[in-house]
C-alpha cells in the first residue's frame, strides 16, 4: 500500500472523514504507520559532495539536480536538499522552503519567500 504522503504519528490525530476520504480505516492506517516507520528506520541516505564557488552557485546546482531525482525516484525527499560550506558541513542552508502545502506536496520556494501557503499560513 503507498503510504500518504502527509502522515500524522497515530489514527487519533486523524479526523475519520479524511481517513474515509483517503480509502483508510484506522487499522489500515496504523498498519502504513507501522511500514513507515520500518522502512524509515532501515533506509540509507545517499551524500554526494560536490563543489561550487559560492553559496548561490551550490543551491543552483542542488536545485538542479534534486528536480531531476524527484522525477525519477518518487521516494526523494527533496525538501531536505541542504548545502554547506565543506570545512562546516555541520551547519547546513536548506534549499527550499518545505512548508507542508493542502494537497500533501511541500513547497519548492526558496527559504524566506514571501508567498503564501494556502491552507498552511492560514
Amino acid at each position: 500500500m503507498p503510504l500518504p504522503t502527509r502522515v500524522a504519528t497515530d489514527a487519533a490525530d486523524i479526523d475519520p472523514a479524511v481517513l474515509a476520504a483517503n480509502d483508510l480505516t484506522v487499522d489500515t492506517f496504523r498498519a502504513a504507520m507501522t511500514e513507515r516507520s520500518r522502512l524509515i528506520d532501515s533506509f540509507w541516505v545517499v551524500h554526494i559532495p560536490l563543489a561550487a564557488p559560492d553559496m548561490a552557485a551550490a543551491v543552483a546546482v542542488a536545485t538542479q539536480i534534486s528536480r531531476r531525482v524527484s522525477s525519477r525516484f518518487p521516494t526523494a525527499d527533496v525538501g531536505m536538499t541542504e548545502v554547506s560550506v565543506a570545512e562546516r558541513q555541520a551547519v547546513r542552508h536548506r534549499v527550499f522552503c518545505d512548508a507542508q502545502m493542502d494537497e500533501g506536496d511541500r513547497c519548492r520556494l526558496r527559504p524566506g519567500h514571501t508567498t503564501r501557503h494556502a491552507g498552511y499560513d492560514e
